[in-house]
């Protein structure tokens, strides 16, 4: 039996992971962690798949000064705010994305089913940003001996 979001979507849901990790490591180890932390992953991301290259890593950097941008805004160390970064950093990575690849490719990507499932993966992404960064949160004070 497929799982409930697999049906929905149509197809294989990929949660953004790496935009929570990146709000995370940005609130608590600073900017020069996320700054390697983003570009390493999305190096990984880039060397492992069959994009353009070079599009993860300035879309993920892309993230990263956003995140860097909207800090003076909001209290990304609250859970309101947490939820408001991650959501709008999703969006802008959604939207360069799309902008990156009709500039590529010459022709227009945005139809229904493309802006359901960005929908989709902002609502359910930012559902699960709080859980997470909690648990990540938990495993900060976890002292291995």
């Amino acid at each position: 039996m497929l799982p409930p979001i697999f049906v929905i979507t149509g197809g294989l849901y990929f949660l953004d992971i790496i935009t929570i990790f990146l709000l995370f490591i940005f609130s608590y180890h600073g900017e020069n962690a996320a700054s390697i932390f983003a570009f390493l992953q999305s190096l990984f991301l880039n060397i492992y798949s069959g994009a353009i290259f070079g599009i993860f890593p300035f879309i993920y950097l892309a993230e990263l000064v956003f995140i860097w941008l909207i800090n003076g805004l909001v209290d990304i160390r609250s859970s309101s705010g947490r939820i408001i970064t991650i959501a709008s950093a999703i969006v802008l990575k959604d939207l360069l994305l799309l902008f990156i690849e009709s500039v590529f490719f010459g022709f227009d990507l945005i139809t229904i089913s493309i802006v359901r499932k960005m929908f989709i993966d902002l609502i359910v992404t930012t559902s699960f940003s709080p859980i997470i960064i909690h648990f990540l949160e938990r495993l900060r004070y976890v002292e291995v001996s």
